[in-house]
């Protein structure tokens, strides 16, 4: 008998959680609509916007009575947000309600509330599935499982997967090695060990040069800061060797 999929563990059961605690289930056909998909999925010429463009012009004009622009303008500038971290960083100002547009009676600019935090009764809350995102072609997309939208604004994506295996959790951890003692980490990096070593950064001391030459040996320094400026100058230089320029801190 074959084991459920994904659908049915994991992403139903996400859908009905969020149900039981107020969110309202879009189905993907009328989500597809409102978000104002052209010719269906499968035609090549469809376009797509990432929001619920109607309900999110709505609460706009609900929450900021002065806000007097087109239906499409906000939708607009934020499509045009840089899909890298910096457009992560002007959405996120925007959710926050620090985003601007201009009131001409006043001649100067406001603040837009998107989401409204002091009276969350306020906002529209929205789960749906199956949510393709981008502009392109679909075969070009990515299609997110579970989306949370808040007054028709994605705000959070869910990925479902499904454990192949009960003892998934302690397979991974079999990957994992602690070196207590530097002979330890000697032993284990010359012995080509697949996975990943957790050790303190003085264990690293007086390592043999050309202990292992893999190329895609990688050490991962944590709170490497100022307070360990001078041990980590002395390591670093012990490590050009062994592990090249393959080493971060943090």
């Amino acid at each position: 008998m074959p084991k459920p999929g994904e659908h049915k563990t994991v992403q139903a059961r996400i859908l009905q959680y969020a149900q039981d605690i107020g969110w309202k289930f879009i189905f993907r056909a009328e989500a597809e609509q409102r978000r104002g998909i052209v010719g269906g999925m499968d035609h090549p010429a469809y376009m797509m916007s990432l929001f619920f463009d109607n309900l999110l012009y709505q609460k706009i004009s609900e929450f900021n009575p002065f806000y007097a622009e087109t239906p499409g303008a906000l939708v607009g500038r934020l499509r045009r947000l840089s899909a890298n971290i910096y457009g992560n960083r002007d959405m996120l100002t925007w959710l926050r309600n620090n985003g601007k547009f201009f009131h001409a009676e006043e001649n100067r600019e406001r603040d837009l509330m998107l989401i409204d935090y002091v009276d969350p009764s306020r906002n529209v809350y929205e789960v749906t599935e199956e949510f393709v995102g981008g502009m392109v072609h679909p075969a070009y997309n990515n299609r997110e499982d579970v989306v949370f939208l808040i007054n028709g604004i994605p705000v959070l994506v869910g990925e479902c997967k499904n454990a192949d295996k009960d003892e998934g959790i302690a397979l991974g951890m079999d990957n994992v090695e602690h070196a207590h003692s530097i002979a330890r980490i000697n032993q284990l990096l010359k012995s080509d060990v697949r996975g990943i070593i957790v050790s303190t950064i003085h264990k690293f001391r007086d390592m043999p040069a050309n202990l292992n030459q893999r190329r895609n040996l990688y050490v991962l320094v944590d709170e490497a800061h100022r307070t360990t400026e001078k041990q980590m100058g002395i390591l670093l230089n012990q490590w050009q060797s062994q592990f090249q320029h393959r080493i971060a801190g943090f």
